[in-house]
């Protein structure tokens, strides 16, 4: 019995299930050239899952020009009406060329995240996304996106190793954050609720 379809590429490192699109999405870095985040046919039924998933092919209406550095699942307005979307970290071309930016994608089209991270410098394992809910369950929209690599400048605004997307534009965490590489990101609740 194997754990992940036949066909996936060997040098695959993360998986993020989506419940709202039914789809499993694969981050790689085998083939910089093509799109390289796979939608897998995942949990569609018992029944599927008893025949065996199979990988199907990269969506023909990405803008993915490059790498995928970064995933996550964010949902966008919480208990509205939209549905998760993915949102990735890597190189996309929205019509300017191959620009290193945050996009997100709805099971049927990329739109990009705010504005063109120019100077980011993109390493393999350095970038991050998370979402942060400050409020929890609280009446406070959208939940955050926080991204983090080793430079962050947003359309010439330099954010330092650490952006939030807070729904309508990329802004530094915080005062007195970190200015420099952030390697790794989680999250923490203290109280545990």
């Amino acid at each position: 019995m194997t754990f992940l379809p036949s066909g996936t590429p060997r040098s695959s490192f993360a998986l993020i299930f989506y419940p709202s699109i039914r789809r499993c999405v694969l981050r790689s870095l085998t083939v910089p050239s093509l799109l390289v985040i796979a939608i897998a046919a995942c949990a569609m039924s018992s029944s599927a899952l008893a025949q065996g998933m199979g990988w199907l092919p990269n969506p023909t209406t990405s803008p993915a020009g490059g790498s995928i550095g970064a995933l996550t699942a964010w949902d966008p307005d919480g208990s509205g009406p939209r549905n998760e979307v993915v949102v990735a970290a890597g190189t996309f071309d929205f019509g300017a060329g191959p620009q290193e930016q945050v996009a997100t994608w709805d099971g049927a089209h990329w739109t990009p995240l705010g504005g063109v991270f120019n100077s980011w410098l993109y390493y393999p394992g350095w970038t991050h996304l998370l979402v942060f809910d400050p409020d929890d369950a609280g009446p406070r929209l959208p939940q955050l996106v926080i991204s983090t690599s080793h430079v962050i400048a947003v359309d010439g605004v330099t954010l330092g190793g650490v952006a939030v997307w807070n729904g309508k534009q990329w802004t530094r965490m915080g005062d007195g954050g970190p200015s420099g590489a952030v390697v790794a990101l989680g999250t923490f609740d203290p109280d545990g609720v």
